[in-house]
């Protein structure tokens, strides 16, 4: 219950009540640790499931608020959502129920589907029956099914209540069927349902549809008259088109892909690419709207629709954001942030992983449905061979496919595979796979992963942010290298330059210093601070912490290198990214002496190096993973929670004095940012 209870937030907000799991969290004052909130919210959801709550709550709780959504040109689909508690508590119940479940359905191979409508199918439940059957085959969930149903019902429509008097709107079970077969098997079948169930068919709802098209043989005449006939052998099921290519991609494109690229439209009118890219187009509006038809259909039946998606995605992202992108960019935004990329990924590209995992997954039950389905599986034209395609060949995979493989082992191989295409040698592309490779540095896409908040210090003005993603692509954000009006170097429309910049009082590991000590410092409310002024002369820490663990006293030094520096670029290829941060680490250690003298004076040295575009030390991560810790044990949040937090705080702060540097130094190809972006808040 806990493990479910945990992931449950993310839907709550759509009950009525609002009980969400996290608002739970955040009404409690003072904050209660997040594993004792978890334990007594579990023990109420047990409470539920054991049918032990008083029976007046079960009107509300077992209740469920009804809306309206078109459904068609000229109809309505009632909606029905559940109270929060409710929803929970079923969630767990399958969780826990799925393999009786299983068992009870296995070895039925005679089952089949029949495309139905009855018209009269919303008050024909026999409530007793139902509960008398759950007794008999399901008696662990008996007691959360009697004290939901067994009394009369409470639904809200509009928040006006609708009590049993009408029946119509109370259930709404056995509306729609299905049916498949040989056509006499089918239409006998049809009339046993309807008269073991005394139902009256909707034939104006129903679709007979022929399999073999105009060629089909099938009696129209063994069908009850006013049944709507597809001579075309094709049809959708679930949402999901079953025919040839030609109709498939056009169901897909009418369906998903127009829809998508109105949404995609809207985005790019949007004034902020920050929350227009981060928020909706990665989380909403891009590969998310492919995802059900890349894993219900073959690739190959939706190769053109798949390429219009992606299109459609990548004109949006060059509108509000980039400009035009070259191939070798458009293919490294596909990539996941911890790859290097913006987590746009590609449907053509990942439509053959989609549709593998779908396939292995219900391969079980399918054949258990009918055993003579797909008996030659996997098919390898249809998913294997164009998979294999685009791996490496350690992560090609075996004939015959695991039923365990799932989708995102499959786009990670792709994801893979990309990387290792992008960082082929080749004339004129060492920068761009240096810089590749620091962007791919752990943490390095913190910023990208930031919710958009100005008062938590997160937002990044848009011109910010454009500067921002063309740094990461490899993008030029100047029309031509110019003179840097702050040395005599060449201020490079790459932003390089801009990096390792000797002038102008704004490198990053001076301007940084300030914010990024104030980001990660989080003083007790309940402790004294002390304040002291620095003195002349040299001294070892930015941060001085009289307490750092079990050894003592540390100080912290923080320090931002430049790993595209110039004269860097062959030793970063030919000694890896990570070597940037190591070997400036090392010289912060060494140089004149300063870890042995701190060591000599009981001091613990600890150099927090980061790589401008965001890679850490590994002294620097630990400190940062020891001080998440210690927040967590405050606040009781997990460790991870807070380390992302600090992360990508931390992250914000670094890009956004990397994006100021870079405009001061070059003129940005897009409009003009204005004193505004270059200011530095206080």
């Amino acid at each position: 219950c806990s493990k479910l209870f945990g992931g449950f937030g993310a839907a709550a907000p759509l009950a009525p009540l609002a009980f969400a799991a996290t608002m739970s969290v955040r009404l409690c004052q003072p904050p209660m640790p997040t594993k004792l909130l978890t334990a007594h919210l579990t023990e109420v959801i047990r409470i539920l499931v054991r049918g032990e709550a008083p029976l007046e709550l079960a009107p509300h709780l077992a209740g469920a608020t009804e809306h309206a959504m078109p459904k068609g040109g000229d109809d309505v689909r009632r909606i029905a959502v559940g109270e929060t508690w409710r929803r929970l508590a079923g969630k767990c119940l399958c969780s826990s129920l799925r393999e009786a479940v299983d068992a009870a359905h296995t070895g039925h191979a005679d089952k089949c589907f029949l495309q139905v409508d009855f018209r009269n199918a919303f008050n024909t439940i026999d409530r007793a029956a139902m509960l008398r059957q759950v007794r008999l085959h399901m008696p662990g969930l008996a007691p959360r099914a009697e004290w939901c149903y067994d009394h009369h019902s409470r639904l809200l429509f509009h928040h006006s209540p609708l009590l049993s008097e009408v029946p119509e709107l109370t259930f709404a079970f056995l509306d729609d069927a299905c049916l498949a077969g040989g056509a006499p098997q089918v239409a006998a079948g049809l009339t046993r349902l309807a008269a073991a169930g005394r139902l009256e068919l909707s034939p104006n709802k129903c679709v007979l549809t022929v399999c073999a098209g105009p060629d089909g043989t099938v009696d129209r005449r063994a069908f009850p008259a006013g049944i709507q006939v597809n001579h075309t052998g094709a049809t959708c099921l679930l949402g999901a088109p079953i025919g040839p290519q030609a109709y498939t991609e056009e169901f897909t494109r009418t369906k998903r892909v127009e829809k998508a690229t109105l949404l995609l439209q809207a985005l790019q009118e949007l004034p902020d690419p920050q929350t227009a890219l981060l928020l909706l187009l990665r989380h909403c509006a891009a590969y998310s709207r492919m995802v059900f038809a890349l894993r219900v259909t073959p690739p190959q039946l939706l190769a053109g629709a798949a390429s219009d998606f992606d299109s459609a995605v990548r004109a949006c992202l060059e509108h509000f954001c980039t400009g035009p992108l070259p191939s070798e960019a458009w293919l490294q935004a596909s990539l996941s942030t911890a790859n290097g990329g913006l987590g746009l990924r590609h449907a053509a590209r990942h439509a053959p992983a989609a549709y593998t995992a779908s396939l292995s997954a219900v391969l079980q039950r399918c054949l258990a449905l009918d055993p003579s389905y797909l008996p030659a599986w996997p098919l390898n034209g249809i998913t294997v061979t164009p998979l294999s395609g685009h791996v490496l060949a350690a992560d090609r995979l075996p004939t015959p496919v695991p039923l365990t493989v799932r989708q995102q082992q499959l786009s990670q191989a792709l994801d893979r595979a990309a990387v290792q295409q992008l960082l082929t040698p080749g004339p004129n592309r060492e920068a761009f796979r240096a810089n590749l490779q620091l962007q791919r540095q752990p943490r390095a896409g913190a910023w990208l992963q930031a919710v958009p908040s100005e008062a938590l210090g997160l937002a990044l003005a848009p011109d910010i942010f454009r500067v921002l993603i063309k740094l990461r692509l490899r993008l030029p954000v100047a029309t031509e290298d110019v003179a840097c009006p702050l040395c005599d170097g060449v201020a490079d429309r790459f932003g390089d330059h801009a990096h390792s910049c000797p002038c102008g009082g704004d490198r990053p590991p001076v301007c940084t210093q300030r914010s990024r000590s104030r980001a990660c410092y989080r003083p007790a409310p309940s402790r004294t601070v002390c304040r002291v002024r620095q003195g002349p002369g040299r001294r070892a820490a930015d941060v001085y912490v009289p307490l750092w663990g079990v050894h003592g006293p540390a100080a912290f030094d923080l320090a931002v290198t430049a790993g595209l520096r110039h004269g860097n670029l062959q030793s970063l290829v030919f000694k890896g990214a990570d070597h940037v941060v190591l070997d400036y680490e090392a010289h912060k250690r060494s140089h004149l002496q300063t870890q042995d003298q701190c060591t000599a004076q009981g001091l613990q040295f600890i150099p927090l190096v980061v790589e401008c575009r965001g890679g850490w030390g590994p002294a620097a991560a630990k400190a940062w993973q020891a001080l998440a810790a210690a927040i967590a044990a405050q606040t009781g949040e997990p460790v991870s929670v807070e380390a992302n937090r600090l992360y990508e705080t931390l992250a914000v702060t670094l890009q956004r004095e990397n994006a100021r540097a870079v405009l001061r130094r070059v003129l940005a190809s897009g409009p003009d940012p204005g004193p505004a972006a270059l200011l530095v808040e206080p």
